[in-house]
């Protein structure tokens, strides 16, 4: 099962957490710096505002009581004044924020994109042999391949991410609409978020697997990909949901219980889990076998038990 076999693999993979956790904090200090370096006017001007002591309440009235209809209220009372400081001072803020978010939105996201192939190479190395590879290795090999990934990665990825915030900062006007739509604003906001993140990892997950499992271009890697999960979407998609749910309940409950610390553990690990579940889902499509552990190989069925009949009519 597909589920399953991701949490498991994810624990025998638990190791390369480890790298990743110090490779995402060096990049945090480093797109952090230059973002409060390139935008220092900005950032004044929001604590000035009262900005980020609004985030701080919201964060401690919200998630210390597990309130879910108050963390998002209180996101779009946030909102709403970031967009009044920016309407306030636009002529000087706003190329402020582009650069804001080319730094982390776009930059970060490239920085993350980086890891990538690295990282399935090494996931891959332990399903399809049993070995261990490391990270730093292959990050070094595939480093010209991982830069053209994360570029290719940018612009598949990159709108998607825009639709996605669009999306929940719409949402969020549900709760200016009072009676029963405020009431049911949380629920609708988590299912819209829900799918459509799913649906990005869904479309996403399989890419960099295709590439390092079959030493493909980046585009025909990401053809292939979307060929696989064609056929097997429905699985893919229903356990990105779990997953997805699975990764914000450990990382609220994780951030409430130790005051954020334990998040310097669980969003690697959500990130690792992720990876997992694309390499998974890519062995599942392909009919591969893969090792569970050293003591059990899994046999998925072949990519023509997905076929349909009328697939098959011309086949002689």
């Amino acid at each position: 099962m597909l589920f399953t076999d991701t949490i498991r693999l994810t624990f025998t993979n638990s190791g390369l957490m480890w790298r990743m956790m110090l490779y995402m904090l060096l990049g945090i200090v480093l797109i952090c710096g230059i973002a409060v370096a390139c935008c220092y006017p900005l950032i004044m001007e929001l604590v000035d505002s009262g900005f980020f002591d609004q985030i701080v309440n919201a964060v401690s009235a919200g998630f210390l009581n597990f309130d879910s209809g108050h963390i998002l209220s209180d996101t779009a009372s946030i909102m709403t004044q970031f967009w009044d400081i920016l309407s306030a001072n636009s002529a000087e803020l706003i190329p402020f924020v582009v650069g804001l978010f080319v730094i982390i939105g776009i930059g970060g996201s490239f920085y993350l994109g980086l890891m990538q192939i690295p990282c399935i190479e090494c996931i891959y190395g332990n399903m399809s042999s049993y070995s261990r590879l490391a990270f730093g290795g292959c990050f070094i090999k595939n480093f010209g391949r991982s830069v053209k990934f994360a570029l290719a990665r940018l612009l598949v990825v990159l709108p998607m991410d825009i639709i996605i915030l669009v999306a929940f900062f719409a949402s969020l006007e549900l709760f200016a609409l009072g009676d029963i739509v405020s009431a049911l604003a949380p629920f609708i906001i988590v299912l819209i978020l829900l799918a459509l993140f799913s649906i990005r990892i869904c479309v996403t997950s399989t890419w960099a697997s295709s590439i390092v499992a079959k030493n493909n271009g980046i585009w025909a890697g990401l053809k292939d990909s979307m060929s696989g999960m064609a056929k097997t979407f429905r699985s893919m998609f229903s356990t990105a949901i779990i997953l997805t749910l699975l990764m914000l309940v450990v990382n609220v409950i994780v951030f409430v219980l130790t005051a954020g610390v334990g998040l310097l553990i669980t969003i690697p690990c959500s990130v690792l889990l992720y990876y997992v579940y694309g390499n998974t889902a890519f062995f599942y499509a392909n009919g591969l076998k893969f090792y569970l552990d050293k003591n059990t190989i899994v046999t998925p069925r072949k990519l023509e038990d997905f076929d349909k009949l009328a697939d098959l009519k011309n086949i002689v």
